[in-house]
């Protein structure tokens, strides 16, 4: 796997895409205008000063430190070179050969030297060594529109290979597009294939990235030192209206991913509070992923998600469309694994299926959970439904947001209860034979019959309002609640468990609970069946 991070290496090379340490910190601002695919204009050069910008990029002679080309050729505001070499940044030789590079809109733009597009063709790595594990190629590369300092910056990493930083408000581009990748991994027994047929990125600015769309992705990597094995594609994937202002501080900033306090801090920034519902995407697609890690594998033929906005750019709805996932296991070790973990519930595969809607007021800041439009089932198992209403979304984002994210976000929230207000919720457990199976397996486990097993879990049921009675809990609830889960287990049909107050009750009301009889069944609006 780490010779794959090789071959993302070097694109990040070529498109001057840098490293995580070669970013600084910047503020957030308002998310870019996209700009849409085919409908790009090409910038103008400037033939009288094309020259000078090559000087000023370091391309103005055949051999220019890190890259050495055969031939060199300036038309007007376009420059060609073929034979193109470019060294590693330690001294490597023969790193990366690109049979033709092609600069147009070449010109001292404003004083600094720039181009409207950059056009690698035919690059490929060296001939397989000991030296050289990763072999392969890619048919193009496009880099147009960049900003004067991102131009700036492959300037510096043509003259030297050490390119200083670029500070995130400094990286833009129109588009970034990546044509036929294949690379081949051999080392060590380590083997295996990576390629695609298109990476595209459209409208991209420190904010957002208008659009990423991936065709014909396929991954197949063996190491036998782990007894692993990876095969993976996925038909296509896109992306648009990437909001890079919700993560600058997790992506850009430096954050440790694996801190959830400082992923917390960088998900909630500023932009979070702003337009708490956004979940930092305008649509999703992807067709056809298939999955497989040393014998477990998951299918996921299609899946979409889109975001509606209101005029003043707040998010007000994300749908997630109707989905399909299967779950199977074959040859390998996680296979195995992942058999036995089904064969102890009565599965061979699992089937998965899924949707979401859900709404936001950002006036009210209010967020509903459409009733029949949020769910997960399992074929041969259940079916879970949920539906609510609530507030405090907003509240809760700029809670975290202005106690830095840190142990004081917790302590926030906790002095701030009140601000989150709960309107109604519901949740409806339709069984579909995982009653069954769940008692078979764990009576298995335990030696015990299953029927024997169900019936002491239903009478611990029919006991609880009796152990409740001294706890001040009303009654009515306990005796409902009871009676519906005691009756499920016995003879599981739906499980609806409901809150629906008459007014709004604020998570305050739940704290502590002193005087749970003041959260009475009629005050919660609370009811339980099994129907």
């Amino acid at each position: 796997m780490k010779y794959l991070l090789m071959g993302a290496a070097a694109i990040a090379l070529l498109t001057a895409c840098g490293k995580k340490d070669d970013v600084v910190d910047a503020d957030v601002a308002e998310i870019s205008e996209t700009v849409k695919p085919g409908k790009i204009k090409l910038r103008a050069g400037d033939a009288a000063t094309a020259e000078e910008a090559l000087t000023a990029l370091s391309l103005d002679q055949e051999d220019g430190g890190f890259l050495t080309t055969g031939s060199r050729k300036l038309k007007g505001d376009t420059a060609s070179f073929s034979d193109v070499k470019l060294s590693g940044p330690d001294g490597e030789t023969g790193v990366l050969s690109i049979d033709k590079l092609e600069i147009s809109g070449l010109g001292m733009i404003e004083g600094a030297p720039n181009f409207s597009r950059l056009l690698l063709s035919d690059i490929s790595l060296p001939v397989q060594s000991d030296d050289n594990p990763v072999t392969g190629g890619i048919e193009s590369i496009e880099l147009v529109n960049p900003s004067p300092a991102l131009a700036a910056w492959i300037g510096e990493l043509v003259e030297d290979g050490e390119p200083g930083k670029l500070a995130p408000e400094d990286i833009s581009f129109d588009q970034l597009s990546v044509g036929n990748l294949n690379f081949v991994i051999d080392e060590n027994g380590e083997e295996g294939t990576f390629s695609f047929d298109a990476i595209d990125l459209f409208g991209a600015s420190k904010d957002e990235i208008g659009s990423l769309s991936i065709n014909k992705f396929a991954m197949n990597m063996v190491d036998p030192s782990s007894d692993t094995d990876v095969n993976a594609s996925v038909k296509s994937f896109k992306m648009t209206g990437l909001d890079l202002s919700l993560m600058s501080q997790y992506v850009l900033g430096g954050a440790d991913m694996s801190n959830p306090t400082e992923l917390l801090t960088g998900m909630t920034s500023g932009a979070r509070s702003a337009d708490p519902a956004n979940p930092g995407y305008g649509m999703i697609s992807l067709d056809d992923l298939d999955v497989t890690v040393s014998g477990a594998s998951i299918v996921m033929p299609k899946f979409s998600s889109s975001v509606k906005k209101d005029k003043k750019g707040r998010t007000t709805k994300v749908t997630v469309a109707p989905y399909k996932l299967s779950l199977s296991a074959g040859e390998g070790e996680l296979g195995e694994k992942l058999a036995a973990g089904l064969a102890s519930l009565g599965y061979e595969t699992v089937e998965l299926q899924g949707q979401s809607e859900q709404k936001y007021d950002p006036e009210t800041d209010v967020m509903t959970m459409t009733e029949g439009k949020n769910y997960y089932e399992l074929a041969d198992g259940f079916r879970l439904d949920f539906s609510g209403k609530y507030e405090g979304t907003k509240a809760i984002a700029t809670l975290i947001e202005e106690s830095g994210g840190d142990d004081a976000a917790a302590e926030a929230l906790l002095e701030n209860l009140d601000a989150i207000v709960l309107h109604n919720f519901s949740i409806a457990l339709d069984d579909n034979g995982i009653v069954d199976r769940a008692f078979s397996a764990y009576a298995a486990q335990s030696g015990q019959d299953p029927e024997d097993v169900r019936a002491q879990v239903s009478g611990m049921m029919a006991m609880a309002p009796m152990m409740a009675g001294g706890s001040g809990i009303d009654p009515a609830l306990i005796n409902e609640a009871a009676s519906a889960l005691s009756s499920f287990i016995t003879d599981p049909k739906t499980l609806t468990l409901s809150f629906d107050p008459k007014e709004p009750l604020s998570a305050a009301s739940f704290e502590g609970l002193e005087d749970p009889s003041a959260l009475t069944k009629e005050v919660l609006g609370f009811s339980a069946s099994n129907e």
